[in-house]
This record gives C-alpha cells, structure tokens and sequence, in this order.
C-alpha cells in the first residue's frame, strides 16, 4: 500500500517538475531516468525534483530519508523512478 501512495506522490512531483519546465516531454513512467547517462533531467531539474518531492511527502506527512547524500543519490550512477520507490520504501 506504501509502495502505491510513494508512486501517486512521485508521478504528481513528475507533472509538478513538467509544469515548470516544458521541455519535458516524456509521460511519467518508472523507467524514467533522474540521474546517469541518458538523463531526462538536467542538474537543475535534479535539484527542483528532488525539492518538490521532499515538500510533497511532508504535505502527505509521510517521513522519508535524505535522498540528495552519499547513502543515496551520490552512491549511484544511474537512478530511475522505480529505484527511487524501491529505495524509499525499503527505508519505511
């Protein structure tokens, strides 16, 4: 059930994200690329994600771990949607 609501927070965060930069064309998916080669986010993208989404899960009031430290976002090369779930959801 936690897995579900994590995935409606992050797919709103997504649209939020197109919303503010519209050359993200892609319709959300838990293939999409946050970080790594291929990337459909820039470092600014990166960072306004990442923010939206820690403001999404406290209005949900749902505590999540950091995710922009070395435990999580510096510790890999290529993250994508489905990684960020998995991660969050572990740490639940």
């Amino acid at each position: 059930m936690i897995k579900k609501k994590i995935e409606k927070i992050l797919k709103e965060t997504y649209e939020q994200l197109c919303d503010i930069n519209h050359e993200l064309k892609k319709k959300f998916s838990l293939n999409i690329k946050i970080k790594g080669k291929n990337s459909e986010f820039d470092s600014v993208d990166i960072v306004t994600f990442f923010s939206i989404l820690d403001n999404n899960f406290k209005k949900n009031k749902i505590e999540i771990p950091q995710l922009l430290d070395d435990k999580f976002f510096f510790n890999y090369k290529n993250i994508k949607v489905k990684d960020l779930i998995l991660f969050i959801n572990e740490k639940k």
